[in-house]
């Protein structure tokens, strides 16, 4: 009995891996030799590229996928205003009827293809691609693989003959511009940052009708820079950057030595302080002032025109009434 034990132990070892060797064979999957062509035929990695020298010529590309003999691009067209704010918003109703539908046969060489098309401008476009075998294997298309939305395209177009500012109060600024010989578009707004009317917003359009050389825009804050820029449709075609003035509602106007000097005077006892004094531009003639008492408090305010000139002040300030504190900027 002694060495049939051992025997018996080594015998039913080798029993039991055999059966846990004949266990795995048993368990291997079957080979799939075949994928599922909507999954590997779906197209990868897309872009959309506008054409910054048009606006709106749009490059298409995409990853080429294993199989595929062809390639579905549907495109579709959205006003910019009314556009779905993301590719969430947009339903199956709203794809029922692509703006453009173009087959593009696979780049010969390299891993993608890409084609570009002509859009119309000032729109906002969102675009699928689907791979597809057209041979006898009768495999389906790929699902659809969708581009970066939106796609916006924009117009682009030569400068203005001259966009200038004309003139400016402390509520409002007056800009005018020149046409170049031929052209026939123009401007069709103006547009104001920041907005007067909502801080939120990127700025304010105001329509420009045809055939308009000038425009007044009202309703802005006093000693503000503005950015005012002439626009058809999305193209830039001028901007002024100007300062409104200060808002010097009630100040007494000087247009002379003499009357600068008199202003000051009545500072003294001005009812309600401090004095506003607004200082004509006057030609650039100086006021030739010398020595100028502060017997009150004043705001003196130079009238700046819009070329930048200010008016020319020679003299300085006594401030030494006792018991008076002085502040200035």
């Amino acid at each position: 009995m002694k060495k049939i034990f051992p025997i018996l132990s080594i015998g039913l070892s080798v029993l039991a891996f055999s059966a846990l060797a004949t266990s795995c064979v048993e368990e291997v999957p079957e080979v799939i030799d075949e994928m599922d062509l909507s999954r590997a035929l779906t197209p990868s990695n897309t872009a959309a590229t506008v054409s910054t020298s048009d606006g709106h010529t749009v490059t298409f590309t995409w990853t080429n996928s294993n199989t595929a003999t062809l390639y579905l691009l549907q495109i579709f067209k959205f006003e910019t205003e009314d556009a779905p704010a993301s590719v969430a918003e947009i339903t199956e109703e709203m794809l029922s009827e692509p703006y453009l539908e173009k087959s593009v046969t696979p780049s010969e060489s390299g891993s993608s293809t890409s084609v570009a098309l002509e859009l119309d401008r000032e729109f906002s476009y969102f675009a699928r691609v689907c791979a597809q075998n057209t041979s006898e294997s009768l495999q389906g298309d790929s699902r659809w693989a969708s581009f970066p939305y939106p796609i916006d395209t924009y117009t682009i177009m030569d400068p203005l003959a001259s966009f200038t500012l004309a003139d400016r109060t402390s509520a409002s600024v007056t800009v005018e511009w020149v046409l170049s010989e031929g052209d026939e578009e123009g401007i069709n707004q103006i547009r104001v940052s920041p907005d007067p009317d909502d801080a939120s917003s990127a700025f304010k359009a105001y329509p420009v009708s045809a055939g308009q050389t000038s425009t007044v825009i009202e309703g802005l804050d006093p000693s503000t820079r503005y950015t005012v820029a002439a626009h058809f449709n999305s193209a830039s075609r001028g901007t002024v950057y100007v300062w409104t003035r200060p808002d010097a509602s009630g100040a007494v106007e000087v247009t002379d030595t003499t009357s600068f000097k008199q202003a000051l005077r009545e500072a003294a006892d001005w009812p309600t302080p401090p004095l506003k004094i607004q200082v004509a531009y006057n030609d650039g003639i100086p006021y030739e002032m010398g020595p100028m008492d502060v017997l009150g408090p004043v705001e003196i305010y130079g009238q700046q025109t819009v070329d930048g000139a200010s008016p020319v002040i020679i003299g300085y300030f006594n401030m030494r009434s006792p018991g008076v504190d002085y502040t200035y900027t």
